[in-house]
Formats: C-alpha cells, structure tokens, sequence
C-alpha cells in the first residue's frame, strides 16, 4: 500500500511540476520595430557561404518581347497590419533611365493583411538599353510605415545587346562551350538561341568531379543539331555572315 502511495505522490509532484512549467513559458512574440526585406528565396537569389549575390542580370538581345517581368519580393519582420504600408525605396546607378528602361511604380505601397508581397516592374527594350548597358541598384530605406531590415539591396543589370563570349562556363576548367560550337560571335549566338532556346549554358555541366567541365552528352547531339539547322539555313539563304568574325560555321 505505500508502494502505491508513494507513486502517486510523485505522480502529482510531477504533473504539478509540468503544469507549472507550462504557466511559466513565454510564448515569444515579435517585439522590435517593424522591418521589411526583399525576399531573396522568392527572388531564386543564391547565396554563398553565407553571401548573397543580389545581382539579376538580364540579356535580352535575343528576347522578341518588349520588356522583360521582374518580380520584386518583399517580405516583412514583424506581423500583417489592417492597412497599407509605405515601402522606401531608393534607386541609383542609371537612375536617369527610370521609365524609359525601368519601369517601376514612385512609390511602393505593402498591402494590408499580408506579410508577404510582389512588386512586379518591368525592364524595356528600349533604344538606351541596346546602345549599352543599364544598371540600377535598388535599396530598401526607411520610410514613416516600415524600417529596412537586413536583406535591402538589389542590382539589376540588363542589355539588349548579344554577348560576344558565351555564357555560362566562366568557371569551367574544361570542355568549354568553344570546344563543341567554336568561337563565338553576335550573329551565331543568335542563331544558336533560335535552335536551342538557350543563351546562358551554366546548367550544362557534369556532376560530381565533373561539375566544372561541359557535359559532352548534352553538347555533342546540340552540336549536330546546330550543323544540321545550319545547312538547311544556308540552303535557302546562302552563308550566314558575322559582320565581325565572317561566316558562321560550327567544328566537326
């Protein structure tokens, strides 16, 4: 029988002891100012052990579009209110090509009821934009609704012009892109977007000890493709002619 006693002694100490610790617990809150972030997961913006690469960058030579969509996201430090909330954002590097390359709204308005929010803007084609290239640096600042938070800094780069290098194996140490399609200039560059639908070649690598060098089996049946796109091109309408580097061709 004490047996028994004794168990439900501890029984009660112990259920005591837990709803006492439960009375006792904080459930912690959002207690600081309110701060707004742009969204850099939204924004598929990578990091680095630790850093954040905040450039976009834009190569719209090859584009048939007008503009390009750039959906800035924003994201709150704190909790949604039942009204609107100014965003402060400042805008410089070639801030005189607001509205004819950057078309972004004067002011920026966090909606109501949401923590989290898009801010579509568009990038133009413009003439400006393919007489060189544009580069706005867009920062969150305080204003009278919202403090900026930690992550504020965007950079937008754009042209509308066509890269004379290829794009995508900067870091590769091997089976580089001229090594499948040859020496690159504006009027191929074109001509390999058309067929293949691809102008920055970053995702065609190998994996593991090969991540640093093209993937010969995506290359090599490109390749063909190309060569045999090309002929029939040149069937109807003669050579196609670089104004730079001549005639182009694709190696064997």
């Amino acid at each position: 029988m004490r047996i028994y006693t004794k168990q439900i002694v501890w029984t009660f100490l112990g259920l005591s002891f837990l709803m006492s610790a439960c009375q006792k617990e904080d459930i912690p809150v959002y207690a600081s100012d309110e701060r707004v972030n742009f969204n850099y997961t939204e924004m598929n913006i990578p990091s680095e052990k630790g850093k954040y690469n905040d450039t976009l960058s834009f190569d719209m030579g090859f584009t048939a579009e007008d503009y390009v969509t750039v959906n800035l996201d924003f994201i709150l430090m704190g909790y949604a209110k039942t009204y609107e909330r100014e965003i402060g954002l400042s805008i410089t590097g070639d801030k005189d090509y607001v509205g004819s390359v950057l078309d972004i709204p004067e002011k920026i308005i966090f909606p109501a009821n949401q923590v989290k929010y898009t801010l579509p803007c568009r990038i133009l084609v413009s003439d400006e934009l393919k007489e060189a290239d544009k580069v706005f640096y867009l920062k969150i600042t305080d204003s009278k609704d919202l403090l900026a938070g930690n992550r504020t800094t965007i950079c937008l780069k754009a042209s509308a012009d066509v890269p004379t290098e290829w794009k995508g194996d900067e870091f590769w140490w091997g089976n580089k892109v001229e090594q499948f399609f040859g020496e690159c200039s504006k009027e191929k560059y074109r001509f390999v977007y058309s067929v293949l639908k691809v102008w920055d070649f970053s995702n065609w690598n190998g994996t593991g000890f090969s991540s640093s060098m093209g993937d010969a089996n995506k290359f090599n049946p490109a390749k063909r493709l190309l060569k045999a796109e090309l002929a029939k091109y040149e069937e109807q309408y003669g050579p196609l002619i670089d104004p730079d580097k001549g005639r182009v061709t694709f190696p064997d």
